[in-house]
């Protein structure tokens, strides 16, 4: 070569190398130089995340700024985040979701926004890199936010990133919330008009059973009428018969059918208690001396395996109620409270001031509560106890858990129809194993308020007419009319018979010396033997009234008071019993 200098071949390609690095390296400078260029002037977003394999640059080129823009108009919340779960981009609507700055949430991770027990939810979420589900955020400003996220993978020359959207359920949950409680309110509705239909059923049974047995005891009290009167009648005859054997036998069989005609009338009775229907005495009664003096009897009948505990009430009030009826219904529950207590046990009978309100109540004996205030008897024993099926029916008549031939099923009967006939209450409250409460609650005495008229016990003996006054019989029985009409003359009497109140009023125009009118309260024909008693006292001056029924009613229900000189006298009655109240009822003033 000219001026004698060569080149190595070898040192050329070196050379050669070199300089294509170094247009390479200019190349990167230059791309750098603009991409620091672009960052500086806003047209380009990047982060640089420190990962497992050394710092990484994350970069939003300008060519995608029109998607940003999109995504920031929508109304859920956008999020890019790394593989790890650092928070690259965020839109508007993410940022204001958690009430954070853009500044604070770019770089940082999601997983320390998201409540501890969702963050392994939320990791096995990002390795799958797709997939949806419902997670708690936590606000900037303190609570939480629920939040339903989905993830897609995007990769993008090589670089793998999650790209999220996130929809507040917030709105969504308090709706729930709403419709989990309009549930419940509505389940509770329902469960509380099932409750009421029972009740109503419940009602409705019991008095539909009053109605039943009523008519059944009014029947019946017609037929023992009869029975007993014919019974009398046969026993005064007896006397003129001759003394032997005949005679005695004839004696003994009347004795029995006595017995047992008073057996049938003491059930009727229990069967008039239950239906409401029975003759009651209310007046003004201190019911802790009522108790007390009947513990000496309570601890005769329990026997000495049970223990008697008397609790009563200090101040108690004053209630009003038949006080016989009473005694009858606390020795009810305390026989029944015996019987269910067989190897022994404890009775507690307390005594307390109560004031009810009008709520519908569970207890068939409470359904009909009417708000005041009431004086309450509780009887308690530690017996065997019921179960919710056996306390659904026990009130019912006839209806008794002990063996056949061991009770009639009328105790709790009786004291149920005592207790409602009174205008009081009765709770029942049972578990098995666990003994059993019943509570009798009793209208408190207002203060002020009258005594009521009460029936006077008939004398002893059976006087006869001395001056032959006439009577007037309104029976619609045919058999209790001839029974009634016979006596009455045996006894003395005129006696005049009819069997409604029309042919009543009519014998009545044409007798003008009748003296009593003995009268049915049920009778046919429209018109009943109260409203016969105010029409005949309206025509006849002076004329004395008695009034009979099977069902009597009592003296506090709806029927319009008895007029001076009337009274009450209910089947059956005896012989002796007729003939000292229409005897005292004459002779009074």
């Amino acid at each position: 070569m000219k001026d004698g200098v060569g080149t190595d071949p070898g040192e050329a390609a070196d050379l050669a190398g070199v300089r294509c690095r170094l247009r390479d390296a200019e190349e990167r400078l230059r791309e750098a130089e603009e991409t620091i260029a672009a960052i500086r002037g806003g047209d380009m977003d990047a982060i640089v995340v420190q990962g497992p394999a050394g710092p990484q640059v994350y970069t939003l080129e300008n060519d995608d700024r029109p998607y940003r823009r999109l995504i920031e108009q929508i109304g859920e919340g956008a999020l890019t985040l790394t593989p790890d779960g650092v928070v690259l981009y965020c839109n508007n609507r993410m940022a204001a979701l958690l009430r954070m700055p853009h500044e604070k949430m770019i770089g940082r991770s999601l997983q320390s926004m998201i409540a501890a027990g969702d963050r392994g939810a939320f990791e096995r979420l990002a390795a799958q890199g797709r997939g949806r589900g419902r997670f708690m955020l936590r606000a900037a400003q303190g609570g939480m936010v629920p939040v339903h996220l989905s993830l897609t993978e995007l990769v993008n020359d090589g670089t793998r990133v999650l790209c999220g959207v996130v929809t507040d359920l917030t709105e969504q949950q308090q709706a729930e919330t709403a419709l989990r409680e309009a549930h419940a309110r509505l389940l509770a509705e329902i469960a509380e008009r099932e409750r009421a239909e029972t009740l109503l059923h419940q009602a409705q049974k019991m008095e539909a059973v009053g109605q039943l047995t009523g008519g059944v005891a009014h029947d019946f009290n017609n037929l023992l009428t009869v029975v007993i009167g014919g019974l009398e009648m046969a026993g005064r005859q007896l006397a003129n018969l001759p003394a032997g054997p005949p005679a005695a036998r004839i004696e003994r069989g009347m004795d029995l059918a006595r017995q047992g005609a008073d057996r049938a009338a003491v059930l009727v009775q229990r069967l008039l208690a239950f239906s409401r229907r029975q003759v009651l005495e209310p007046r003004p009664v201190e019911v802790n001396l009522l108790v007390s003096g009947m513990l000496e009897v309570l601890r005769r009948t329990l026997g000495e395996t049970i223990v008697l505990d008397a609790v009563l009430a200090d101040d108690l009030w004053p209630a009003r109620a038949d006080p016989n009826q009473l005694e009858n219904a606390v020795l009810n529950l305390a026989v029944n409270a015996r019987d269910a207590m067989p190897n022994g046990g404890r009775l507690t009978v307390g005594t307390g001031n109560r004031t009810l309100g009008g709520a519908p109540h569970a207890d068939p004996g409470m359904a009909e509560v009417v708000a005041g205030d009431y004086v309450m008897i509780a009887v308690t024993d530690t017996g065997s106890g019921m179960d919710q099926a056996t306390l659904g029916r026990v009130f019912e008549p006839f209806f008794t858990t002990k063996p056949p031939g061991y009770g009639t099923g009328l105790g709790l009967s009786q004291v149920y129809g005592f207790a409602k006939q009174s205008r009081g209450h009765i709770a029942l409250r049972s578990q098995p194993g666990a003994g059993t409460t019943v509570e009798l609650y009793l209208p408190r005495l207002v203060p002020g308020e009258g005594h009521p008229r009460t029936v006077g016990t008939p004398a002893a003996g059976a006087p006869a007419s001395h001056r032959g006054e006439t009577v007037l019989v309104v029976e619609d029985n045919d058999d209790v009319r001839s029974y009634s009409a016979e006596a009455l003359r045996e006894l003395g009497y005129e006696v005049l018979a009819a069997a409604d109140g029309a042919a009543a009023l009519a014998l009545l125009d044409r007798q003008p010396g009748i003296g009593l009118l003995f009268t049915d309260i049920g009778l046919p024909g429209g018109m009943n033997g109260r409203q016969l008693a105010h029409a005949a006292l309206r025509r006849t001056a002076g004329l004395k009234v008695l009034l009979t029924t099977g069902y009597p009613q009592n003296a506090g229900d709806a029927a319009p008071p008895l007029d001076a000189g009337v009274q009450v006298v209910a089947k059956p009655f005896t012989f002796a019993e007729l003939a000292a109240r229409i005897r005292r009822i004459l002779d009074a003033p």
